[in-house]
């Protein structure tokens, strides 16, 4: 009986340790998230100046096993302008590389990705019967979303994105805010179905423009600095370990424009 007790208890054990996340289960630690403009990242850089193409930032972790840390930029309204992520083992550092081009493909990825689930919630609100106030906010929700890529799109200078375009979608965003907001507050049923059809024509729109947009951006190869921030909004850095926050830090990009004075008094710094 005994025995079997024994084995009973080591099964369960196995059971508890199988089902338990490897990052609470090993002792990692992240510490020292900074940001800056060269790769060594000696101390963190609250304003990264204005038109540098790149900047880096910098962790140090300990006790890792195999643990997967992800490293993320968001901007104005959260929207996600870079990612990246590593396997951690043992003690090191890590320094990632984050460019203004990498930036524009996340937001203009950011910006599909928002008309597009948009859009389909607003095709679901028009022809379900049940969860329509659900689909609705979803829809408020991508716009939202369109929006803050496309508050961050318009300091992008120079930029492949064309004014007309940032102008356009911000038109067709604003009428169709304006029908979300009118079927929230209709009665629950057709007429609430009907607003909610009337939003597609919009979209198709809004699907063409935010296509010619990341064409625009997936062709331009020339130079992209990090978008201005300057006191708008300030970029976030987060650190997290298999999904679990592990450290953050602020920048903005703002002030005076880098120089090189020793070669001219108006040569730019490409970071």
């Amino acid at each position: 009986m005994r025995h079997e007790r024994t084995v009973l208890a080591a099964a369960l054990m196995a059971v508890v340790a199988a089902a338990t996340p490897r990052a609470a289960m090993a002792d990692v630690s992240i510490t020292n998230l900074r940001v800056g403009v060269d790769a060594a990242v000696t101390d963190t850089m609250p304003a990264v100046p204005v038109g540098f193409r790149a900047m880096y930032a910098r962790y140090d972790y300990r006790g890792a096993a195999g643990e997967r840390a992800t490293l993320d930029v968001t901007a104005y309204g959260g929207v996600l302008v870079f990612s990246s992520g590593e396997r951690l083992t043992g003690t090191g550092s890590i320094a990632t590389r984050i460019s203004g081009q990498e930036m524009l493909a996340s937001l203009t990825a950011e910006l599909t990705a928002a008309v597009q689930s948009a859009r389909s919630n607003a095709r679901n609100a028009a022809t379900r019967d049940l969860g329509a106030e659900e689909y609705l906010n979803g829809v408020q929700a991508g716009l939202i979303r369109v929006d803050s890529a496309l508050t961050v799109l318009a300091v992008v200078s120079p930029s492949p994105v064309s004014s007309a375009d940032i102008a356009s979608l911000k038109r067709l965003g604003s009428q169709l805010t304006d029908l979300v907001v009118r079927a929230q507050r209709a009665p629950a049923g057709q007429q609430r179905k009907d607003l909610a059809a009337r939003m597609e024509p919009l979209f198709v729109q809004a699907a063409d423009v935010s296509g010619r947009v990341g064409a625009s951006a997936a062709a331009f190869d020339g130079p992209v600095p990090l978008p201005a921030s300057r006191s708008a909004w300030q970029y976030v850095v987060r650190v997290s370990v298999d999904g679990s926050p592990a450290a953050s830090v602020e920048f903005t990009v703002a002030g005076s424009r880098a120089l090189l004075p020793s070669v001219s008094r108006h040569a730019e710094v490409a970071g």
